[in-house]
């Protein structure tokens, strides 16, 4: 699962930087939120699946 997360991550980061970077004032930082965004998704999601492990853990 975070292999697949990885590579679309470099896909979409990719097309980001290339397509939408110059799209923006640079003062929008446009890349760096898109990375900003990226993190929060990710990582909520995997303390989301931690959590989840957590508790099946717990009940065992």
């Amino acid at each position: 699962y975070l292999e697949v997360c990885r590579l679309v991550l470099v896909d979409d980061l990719t097309v980001a930087k290339s397509g939408a970077v110059p799209c923006f004032p640079p003062h929008y930082n446009i890349y760096d939120r898109f990375v900003g965004m990226y993190h929060n998704c990710i990582s909520s999601r995997v303390r989301s699946d931690y959590r989840a492990c957590f508790r099946v853990m717990q009940k065992a």
